[in-house]
């Protein structure tokens, strides 16, 4: 569904997602600040008042001289923040903002407000300002703003602009006197002295805010920004950081948002990042320094003539305005501007500087250097520490040019400066981050940017700076030198400096012969020019790990076993971790194994990751981040999808077999997949065999999805259709009687959506009115007549399929009630009622319709029965030839549960409307009177029969689905009748209104007043949640808001709408990123629509379309578009994707909103009912809404109340987290769009709710569809007493009754010849014959769950099944007797290898490295600790195991809690160890039905090399999942070993050691270690514990070991009985006093 009806809107305002306001309080308020300096406030400020503001200050003439708040966003005109500028941007450039504005004349207010800053930091008088007063200027500002704590913030985020913008001014300056003369400052002031004097003030603000916007976008590209909670990447790490190209083309979008120019397509965005990779200093040419990024913004602003680039080229008014000097046109650049810029005579240039016309620097500098790749990797300047060369020119480019990064001398290089960290830093002034800066001109920028060729070259190489000496200059382009700039003052020198800084380029490339030194020299010089700008500090072993961008990358886990492993070597006083200290760690852990070579290992496992280390004997923390961020562990553990990238190369293998394009591949083109595969080209046989498996619809052809099955063999969860809201346990009938599951059904009927919709209850109530709920009765009752006449023909037929002679009586004499004849008690009743004898005897039922409707029509004089529409007679009509079909489990949900269950409150319901509009006799009213009554009688009598058919699983699937069906068409009945009665003049579909709309909708900024209320509260409420998230974006429309989510952190949005032009409009736009998907789909049939179209959002077919698919999902203004039932059907789709945990936002138009509608910017068109409101639900409205443009939308909106909300969100098993009600904020009313926003003024808009699915699934209505893997078991932890006796627990007898019950139902089914895989419980055995298995089950299950987590059961009477003497009988007997057992305790899971699996050695070894795909069920070799199941996608609650024949010797079987060794683990090991058991591991996929391998060519195919790779890297889960009391174990070290070495990686020496020490635990905690007997039965939490089996052989001669093997789901069962207990003995109860026998 697209987004709609949001109520309209109008132009860009301050809005909710800023969560800032203006301040606007009264004029010269001055706050005193940090050492007595006062600061006055600027007007325009923006804060975050609700966060970080306890008071307002400002100044202004009360607010009249306030510029608009739109102006807000704006500095000096040059430069406007985005709409998503993050909210440390905006508290920022909210302070400086004002100050930066263009005045008007002395006594404006904008030149007030910089006097004073001038005078609060020219405390002596001097009429000059060092950096440090400044520095403490911005500190004290930010401070008095915000208080203490956002303040330091602040400033911690900002501080390297405050000297960059400090050194840019400075530069504005010198040009200026360089080309105006003195400035009138003394004899010792040239232009270049350490100082700016008050006309240059404006110009430090803007540069200010300008280079905060560059610092805050490159954050937010890398992922530095968190939220709105403080928790920020600091400035000193974003500036030392490195971007990736992954990491620029998805987020450069965030360039645009902080005020910026940005590339328009991803195109240009790839150019882009390879011109900043030539002007960064990386070895590697696929990442960009800070200082790069600020360069490239810089020359793309000027290229792109933005106001910004004006300014940044020297010719905007802010330049001009200080002291007046005209044509300025320095060409400044974001990085800083270099002392090679500066225009000198040429007699000056070839000679060096004098010491006296240097430039001075501040007081006690620190010593710096510059960014020199040879020393340093790690990116642009930490924090800016800048030192002007002062010592040196560097202008000339024909003598020798220095190396990169000279600086006060080309033969001496200085050192590098210490960053100075937050524990040294001292709170009486904010001392300066940074020193001074180099700028390099914008003529080189824009020279770079139109050598595209040599760039792209130059990006392609792999050589070392050393090596780039030698790559040819640019060819010359004469006439594109330098941008087009006009001929006077100062722009002819700098351009005449350009020319000559290119002029032995030029030489070099005409007069080729010239010496290559020369040429190698110009090249360097140049790349000094680019790369100058910014020092890169020496970094102490402590502060790397702090200031590292690789900690970006890793996960929280990885981060906290990062912090843990420094914590050790602070504890040992180390730097880094030596063999030593190594082996202390063993010994604490406990690791009694040989460790001859760990170290070593470990040592090697470090230098494959980080090649230069390959010398050390130790291991720092910078090590262990290498470890980190290297495979397996970063792709694994970092969230990356590799679902995702198989999928991606799961149609690259389709498209490229796929020749002919067709989306399918034929008989021709399977030769080529299998040669693409396996190297082979197959024979006909073959490709036939491989189309009987693939061709899964015989359509001749292999179409994406069938073949995306085939190679991922998704275990996806059986959805059976059933209702989630109901108990799935009620279904198994070895666990709930007939009686109950009817009891469980008849509860759901009576409080589903067609007994309680509110059509109804407003007809009963009256609600519309008196005149107008009688009309709507009478085109009801016009209606329901075509609804409910086939109501007889189903008791016929119904009668005619029943086999059982009382079934049949009973419905024999519902039948003659139909027509006209009733008992004398009966008769009794009525005339008590008024209603006489006459008037309903042998009169048949539908005659009495007929009257009753005939007499409304008399009162109301019309009629409506010749004018139903035929939709509506189309709704019962299909609904009632499917349920036929079905035959008698369709029939008895049409008859019992859908009609006589009830009728007696719908009919009682439509009665008392009858009598409240127009009070209708009860003689009138006799046909529904008559039904109220006798259909109590006809449901007791039918409930029987129907509990007589529902004995098996099957038959009460059937008939809850039917039940469903019959009840959602009266759904839709009473909707299509609300829907018929508005007389809609719109009969356009949701989509078609929306498609006619499209070009309308498209937008990139705000247009309507949801994109400033509604949407900003949205974003606001996803932030949060946004970081590494896949969304889904549920009436996507356009792509608005998915575009928004996206640059605001999301990994990957998923967008669907109902409207083909909408979604056709988001995959065109410009702005659409390569991570976001969009497709056509019903928000009402989701799930289904996802799975169909998964080829198109590139998601993982699977179980995870049943575990979870999206971590947030948002609907703006989609439920406007639906009806009640429409969004309850919606709501339950989009519960069913989400994760676990997952959360829903979701916003609409205000309920109340209705009632002040009707404006020049919203009009719906019709006339509200004073005091209507639950009468309104579902109706429709159709309108316009005025959009800030001035153009118009048409708006749609079905009404609902709160109540609907709410109920939507509790009965689909959410729970509510936030709502906001937004409205029009003062800030809205401020701007010059005051007049559009007073419209809507003081009314509620719209209502954002957020809403979470359960992380832990512990409630019916969520469990019902869950799966194992949603459902976290807890702990089982065993006490000593349980550890010493644990046979004595464990082990119990089964009750001779319960043998006799399983053994005779067993020999009975082995003689009519059904196996375990055919038995069905309620058809070919009677479950009421169980009475004590039953009981005997139940306390298992609470064993394996709550108790021993095993049990070894022991009692079942094998000589009875067959004995030794007949041992084929006995085995296929104590199978079934086995499976009876188990289906008590459980769910038998026949999923992935049948109900049962034979356990049987094949003579294998399946730890032979040369066998694949070999489980060691069917092998005699050693089976080492594990749990059953090695898919990711699914898991077991329960492993059971029956001895049909013991081995002769070995086959022991052991137990051993992994809880107990999970918490011994934690006490012993560091954080950093047992990091290896919760982090994702890669497991072997296993997934042929006998465990034996490879046997036949599509398995070979689906097991290549590549293909089997990426398989095993997306089965990748954690050892150990722990979540407070909750736990999953999931181990067997044999599957992650080769997993690894499939996959092509070494096992790390970490996760050895980890393992290790698991099995020495598990070892240790062995409690059972027996060879089970004859008859044996065991039963182990495949959660909590694990099992292991010795190596057994076979004696020649003698039955060889046999086990067989179940696998059970228990936990839902558990979880549903548990919470049914109380309320089915009190129904229990209340049926045994009715008489009623269960």
């Amino acid at each position: 569904m697209s987004q709609s009806n949001e109520i309209p809107t109008s132009q860009l305002m301050r809005n909710k997602y800023d969560s800032v306001h203006r301040m606007n309080s009264a004029s010269g308020v001055t706050t005193s600040g940090q050492n007595g300096i006062s600061t006055s406030q600027p007007e325009g400020i923006l804060t975050n008042r609700s966060k970080h503001s306890s008071a307002a200050h400002g100044i202004g003439n009360n607010g009249n001289d306030l510029p608009h708040l739109q102006d807000t966003y704006s500095v000096a005109d040059v430069y406007s923040i985005g709409l998503n500028a993050s909210r440390f941007l905006r508290d920022f450039i909210g302070v400086f903002s004002a100050s930066a504005q263009k005045s008007n004349g002395p006594n404006e207010t904008a030149m007030k407000r910089r006097k004073a800053g001038f005078a609060s930091c020219d405390l002596k008088g001097t009429g000059r300002i060092r950096l440090i007063e400044i520095e403490s200027f911005v500190w004290s500002n930010l401070k008095n703003q915000y208080g203490m704590q956002r303040g330091d913030e602040l400033y911690d985020a900002f501080a390297p602009c405050i000297a960059q913008a400090y050194e840019a001014a400075k530069e504005v300056k010198r040009v200026m006197y360089l080309t105006a003369g003195s400035g009138g400052h003394g004899q010792d002031d040239d232009g270049n002295g350490d100082f700016i004097t008050f006309q240059f003030f404006r110009v430090f603000n803007i540069y200010l805010c300008v280079y905060a916007g560059m610092l805050d976008a490159f954050r937010r590209i890398i992922g530095g920004n968190s939220g709105i909670s403080g928790n920020i990447m600091g400035a000193d790490i974003v500036v030392e950081s490195l971007m990736d190209r992954e990491q620029w083309l998805n987020q450069y979008m965030y360039v645009g948002s902080s005020g910026f120019v940005f590339p328009p397509t991803i195109d240009a965005a790839e150019t882009a990042f390879n011109v900043m990779c030539f002007i960064s200093s990386t070895d590697e040419q696929a990442s960009v320094q800070f200082s790069a990024f600020c360069t490239w913004i810089t020359g793309f602003e000027i290229k792109s003539y933005s106001p910004l680039g004006e300014f940044l080229n020297g010719t905007a008014d802010a330049i001009t305005e200080a002291k007046s000097v005209k044509s300025i046109n320095s060409k400044l650049t974001a990085s800083t501007i270099t002392a090679s810029s500066r225009s000198q005579r040429t007699a000056d240039r070839d000679r060096p500087q004098s010491k006296g016309s240097a430039r001075s620097y501040r007081s006690n500098p620190p010593s710096i250097t510059s960014a020199n790749r040879s020393n340093s990797t790690t990116g642009a300047n930490s924090n800016l520490t800048l030192k002007r060369n002062n010592s040196t020119n560097n202008n000339s480019i024909n003598r020798k040019s220095p190396s990169i990064g000279s600086s006060q001398s080309s033969s001496t290089r200085p050192k590098k400066a210490t960053v100075v960290t937050p524990a040294t830093t001292q709170k009486k002034r904010r001392p300066s981050i940074s020193s001074r800066g180099e700028h390099v001109i914008s003529n080189v920028i824009i020279e770079k940017q139109r050598q595209e060729q040599r760039l792209l070259n130059l990006r392609a190489s792999t050589s070392t700076i050393d090596e780039r000496k030698e790559f040819p200059p640019p060819e010359e382009k004469k006439d594109d030198l330098h941008a087009p700039t006009s001929s006077s003052g100062l722009q002819s020198i700098l351009r005449d400096s350009s020319s000559r800084r290119f002029a032995s380029l030029r030489r070099s490339s005409v007069h080729p012969e010239r010496n290559n030194t020369m040429q190698r020299q110009s090249s360097i010089t140049l790349l000094n020019m680019m790369r100058q700008s910014f020092v890169i500090p020496k970094m102490t072993k402590s502060s790397k790990i702090a200031t590292s961008d690789a900690l970006r990358e890793i996960s929280q886990n990885a981060r906290i076993a990062l912090q843990d492993f420094s914590e050790h070597l602070k504890v040992l006083n180390k730097e880094a971790l030596d063999e030593d200290m190594f082996m202390t760690l063993l010994d604490d852990m406990g690791y009694t194994r040989d460790r001859t070579g760990l170290f070593n290992d470990l040592l090697d496992d470090i230098s494959e990751v980080n090649p230069g280390t390959s010398h050390k004997t130790d291991i720092s923390v910078d090590d262990m981040l290498a470890l980190y961020i290297s495979e397996p562990y970063h792709l694994l553990d970092n969230g990356k999808d590799t679902g995702a990238a198989l999928m991606e190369y799961i149609d690259k293998i389709f498209d490229d077999v796929d020749l002919d394009g067709n989306g399918g591949i034929d008989h021709s083109e399977a030769g080529l997949l299998v040669m693409k595969l396996i190297a082979r080209e197959p024979s006909k046989d073959e490709v036939d065999a491989l189309f009987t498996v693939l061709d899964t619809d015989n359509s001749g052809m292999i179409d994406r999805i069938e073949f995306k099955h085939w190679v991922l063999k998704p275990n996806a969860n059986n959805d059976i259709g059933i209702p989630r809201s109901f108990n799935h346990t009620s279904l198994d009938p070895a666990l709930v009687t007939p009686a109950q599951f009817v009891q469980e059904l008849e509860g759901y009927t009576l409080n589903h959506r067609a007994i309680k919709h509110h059509f109804l209850q407003n007809l009963a109530s009256a609600a519309f009115g008196k005149e107008e709920t009688a009309d709507l009765l009478l085109r009801f009752f016009a209606a329901y007549s075509h609804f409910n006449k086939g109501f007889v023909g189903n008791v016929k037929n119904l009668h005619d399929l029943l086999p059982n002679p009382k079934h049949k009586d009973i419905l024999k004499a519902n039948l003659a009630e139909e027509n006209g004849y009733y008992d004398e008690e009966t008769l009794i009743e009525l005339e008590d009622l008024g209603i006489e004898r006459s008037c309903v005897e042998n009169i048949p039922h539908p005659e009495l319709f007929r009257a009753m409707v005939d007499t409304l029509e008399k009162m109301h004089k019309r009629s409506y029965r010749a004018f139903v529409p035929e939709n509506i007679v189309a709704i019962k009509r299909k609904a009632i030839e499917e349920l036929v079909a079905d035959g008698i489990s369709g029939l008895l949900a049409a008859v019992y549960f859908g009609s006589e269950l009830i009728v007696p409150e719908l009919y009682t319901r439509l009665l008392q409307g009858l009598q409240h509009s127009c009070g209708i006799s009860n003689r009138d009213a006799r046909f529904l009177i008559l039904h109220i009554d006798m259909d109590h009688d006809h449901a007791e009598q039918l409930r029987g029969i129907v509990i007589d058919n529902c004995a098996t699983k099957e038959d009460r699937i059937k008939i809850v689905k039917n039940t469903e069906k019959i009840l959602n068409a009266r759904v839709k009945f009473y909707d299509a009748l609300r829907a018929q009665s508005d007389f809609q003049e719109s009969s356009s579909s949701t989509s078609s209104f929306y498609d006619e709309q499209v070009d309308k909708w498209i937008r990139f900024h705000p247009k309507n007043l949801g994109d400033f209320t509604c949407r900003p509260t949205v974003f606001e409420m996803c932030e949060e949640l946004l970081q590494g998230s896949t969304v889904l974006d549920v009436g996507c429309g356009e792509g608005y808001v998915s575009r928004n989510l996206k640059a605001m952190g999301a990994q990957k949005i998923v967008g669907v709408d109902i409207s083909k032009g909408m979604i056709e409009a988001a995959k065109r736009h410009w702005a659409r990123s390569s991570d976001e998907y969009y497709i056509i789909a019903d928000a009402r049939t989701l799930k289904k629509n996802l799975v169909e179209q998964s080829a198109a959002t590139n998601m993982m077919l699977g179980a995870q379309f049943d575990t979870g698919l999206f971590d947030l999902s948002v609907a703006v203004c989609l439920f406007n578009n639906m009806t009640i039932s429409e969004m309850n059907s919606s709501f339950e789709q989009i519960y069913s994707v989400l994760k676990p945990g997952g959360h829903f936002i979701f916003s609409v138009p205000h309920p109340a909103f209705l009632s002040h509608h009707d404006t020049e910017i919203v009009s719906y068109g019709k006339e509200i009912k004073r005091g209507g409101y639950f009468s309104l639900r579902d109706k429709q409205f159709d309108g316009r809404m005025k959009m800030i443009d001035g153009d118009e939308l048409m708006c749609r909106y079905y009404f609902k109340a709160f109540e609907d909300y709410i109920s939507a969100i509790k009965s689909n098993g959410f729970d509510l987290i936030e709502a906001e009600e937004t409205r029009v904020t003062p800030e809205h009313l401020n701007g010059e769009d005051s007049a559009f926003f007073n419209a809507v003024n003081d009314c509620p808009l719209h209502l954002v709710m957020k809403c979470r699915k359960p992380l832990n699934v512990s409630h019916s209505t969520a469990v019902g569809t869950a799966t194992t893997i949603d459902l976290l078991p807890k702990k089982l932890t065993w006490n000593k007493t349980m550890i010493n006796h644990f046979a004595n627990v464990a082990v119990v007898m089964l009750p001779e009754s319960a043998s006799h019950e399983i053994c005779n139902a067993a020999y009975q089914c082995y003689k009519r010849g059904l196996s375990a895989d055919d038995i069905v419980i309620g058809q070919h055995v009677d479950p009421r014959a169980f009475k004590t298995t039953k009981q005997f089950c139940t306390t298992i299950r609470s064993k394996l769950l709550h108790q021993t987590g095993a049990v070894i059961i022991k009692g079942l009477d094998m000589e009875k099944l067959g004995g030794e003497k007949d041992m084929e009988k006995m085995a296929a007997c104590s199978k079934i007797a086995y499976f009876l057992i188990c289906e008590h305790i459980g769910t038998v899971d026949g999923g992935a290898r049948g109900n049962l699996f034979d356990v049987i050695d094949e003579h294998i070894d399946a730890n032979d490295s040369k066998v694949d795909n070999v489980l060691f069920s069917v092998s005699s070799a050693e089976a080492g600790w594990h749990t059953d199941g090695a898919s990711k996608d699914r898991v077991y609650d329960v492993v059971g195991l029956l001895c049909i024949s013991p081995a002769h010797e070995g086959g022991k079987f052991r137990f051993s809690n992994a809880c107990n060794v999970y918490d011994d683990m934690t006490k012993a090991m560091p954080k950093f160890m047992m990091y290896e058991m919760i982090r994702p591991l890669p497991r072997d996929v296993l997934e042929n039905g006998n465990g034996l391998g490879e046997d036949d060519i599509s398995s070979t195919m689906s097991r290549s090399n590549d293909i089997l790779a990426m398989r095993i890297r997306y089965n990748s889960y954690p050892i150990y999942v722990t979540e407070g009391d909750r736990m999953r174990f999931r181990y067997m070290r044999h599957w992650i070993n080769t997993g690894h070495s499939k996959t092509g990686w070494k096992v790390p020496t970490l996760l050895r050691i980890s393992m290790d020490l698991l099995d020495d635990g598990l070892d240790n905690g062995c409690v059972f270690h027996k060879a089970l007997e004859r008859g044996d039965m065991i039963f182990a939490n495949n959660a909590m514990l694990a099992h292991a089996r010795d190596a057994f052989k076979n004696k020649p001669g003698q039955p060889p070991r046999h086990k067989v093997r179940a696998w059970l789901q228990v936990q839902k069962r558990d979880i549903l009985n548990s919470h049914d207990d109380e309320e089915l003995e009190a129904a229990l109860t209340k049926n045994l006093l009715r008489g009623q026998t269960m």
